[in-house]
């Protein structure tokens, strides 16, 4: 493993709650593959089912996270259950809330509302973080910048939502936006029981995290859906394979990394960056239009993140 992955690993009493370079480095990719994630999600309903989808792309994540885990492990610890005694309880809340129940909720939620309407609420999650780490941590504080600059982010989320996302009123479209809450909430809390994971390797952890998903998913897929029954394109292959490898594998293992090394408050702040992009590919590959609400609420959430957690090497948060 790269001694920056090595780094990333403390204890989370002793992993910085400070973010720096490297952290927004991480911050930016993770918002450009998981902003595309909704576009990609359309294009793969085409050939799958919602729980089918969420099932398919957990398991590739899946394999392709454990083959690196067991190949970079160290000698004598090449099994991927390794070091987690005692925190199993944790690790199975972190992966049934943060990627088994949000990807089948998202994925059923966008065959009834546009995947722009998803990208914009599911940035409601920092909010929910802010309130878990407060109460579930004691390294993360809540600061009046951080909740100034959330607060300021949440007001570009709503003048997005009230400019781009206007539905019809119907039951499946209520439920779709509940489904997206949901999966919001879910993400919120895993992100906070991750940093509660000490002493295991990103990659490893990252590996766990999907393989419990996929193992819990698999028998709703087969039980509802009949997932060997598909026969989807070869479009909705690629973009189901692509789900599979970055957002649902990659962008794992780097939001897992994130949490470790700059607080689960910082790393959900990915959300808030993620409509912009998910609105974007609707503009640049589906022809949606591009109106002065997209362009003021980009400016208020990167104006939000800025203030929350602008100043590169603070040592003062209280201020």
């Amino acid at each position: 493993m790269s001694h920056a992955s090595k780094a990333g690993v403390q204890a989370s009493g002793e992993a910085s709650s400070q973010p720096d370079l490297l952290s927004f480095g991480l911050l930016a990719f993770n918002a450009v593959v998981w902003g595309s994630a909704f576009f990609l999600i359309d294009i793969a309903l085409d050939g799958f089912r919602p729980i089918t989808l969420a099932f398919t792309r957990i398991a590739i994540g899946a394999v392709l996270l454990g083959i690196i885990a067991v190949w970079c492990a160290e000698s004598g610890r090449r099994h991927l259950f390794h070091g987690f005694r005692g925190q199993w309880p944790t690790l199975i809340v972190a992966s049934a809330t943060g990627t088994a129940l949000p990807f089948a909720l998202v994925s059923w939620g966008q065959t009834h509302l546009p995947s722009s309407v998803a990208a914009t609420i599911m940035a409601t999650s920092p909010l929910f973080t802010m309130a878990l780490a407060r109460i579930w941590t004691k390294d993360e504080r809540m600061t009046r910048r951080k909740l100034g600059g959330f607060l300021l982010a949440f007001l570009g989320i709503a003048i997005m939502s009230i400019g781009q996302q206007l539905t019809d009123p119907g039951i499946d479209s209520l439920l779709a936006g509940v489904a997206f809450l949901a999966a919001a909430i879910g993400y919120a809390v895993s992100a906070v029981a991750i940093r509660q994971l000490n002493d295991i390797p990103p990659m490893r952890l990252s590996a766990n995290l999907l393989l419990i998903s996929a193992v819990a998913i698999a028998p709703f897929a087969f039980l509802f859906e009949a997932p060997l029954a598909s026969n989807p394109s070869a479009i909705a292959i690629g973009a189901i394979v692509t789900l599979g490898i970055l957002p649902s594998g990659i962008a794992v293992l780097a939001m897992v990394f994130l949490i470790k090394r700059a607080g689960a408050s910082f790393a959900i702040t990915v959300n808030y960056l993620v409509p912009p992009v998910g609105v974007s590919l609707g503009v640049l590959a589906l022809n949606e239009p591009l109106n002065w609400q997209l362009l003021l609420a980009a400016l208020l959430i990167l104006s939000g993140l800025f203030l929350a957690y602008g100043r590169l090497g603070r040592t003062k948060t209280g201020q």
